[in-house]
């Protein structure tokens, strides 16, 4: 059979051992199908190190947006809890005690609100 339908059968051939059959009646088959099983092997193997670099990244940013919630909910309740003991150990009103610490009535409202869906 003419050297060019071996070369188209390379192409055509669905799995490695039909390739390696055709390698053996070759040897410009047989160093192709070496090569081209070389570059499939690095390529899967930069694949599988992107996908495990892209696993770690997306895990450090899952990470810190918990630390990072986390912290802004500490900071609420201490915000609820500051202006509520003022209120109660000082006899202060809502909008004294918020003034006296600094804080916007909105502010611990809405950290109020926050506070008691997670309560």
């Amino acid at each position: 059979m003419p050297e060019l339908y071996h070369w188209a059968q390379v192409f055509k051939a669905a799995s490695w051992e039909e390739m390696r059959m055709l390698a053996k009646e070759n040897e410009g088959i047989k160093e192709c199908v070496v090569t081209l099983k070389e570059l499939t092997a690095d390529e899967r193997a930069r694949m599988q190190y992107e996908a495990r670099e892209d696993y770690q990244r997306r895990l450090k940013d899952a990470e810190l947006y918990g630390v990072e919630q986390g912290i802004e909910k500490g900071i609420e309740k201490n915000l609820v809890y500051s202006v509520d003991n003022a209120m109660h150990n000082l006899n202060l009103t809502l909008e004294q005690a918020c003034t006296a610490l600094g804080v916007t009535l909105e502010s611990y409202q809405t950290a109020k609100e926050n506070h008691e869906i997670l309560a």
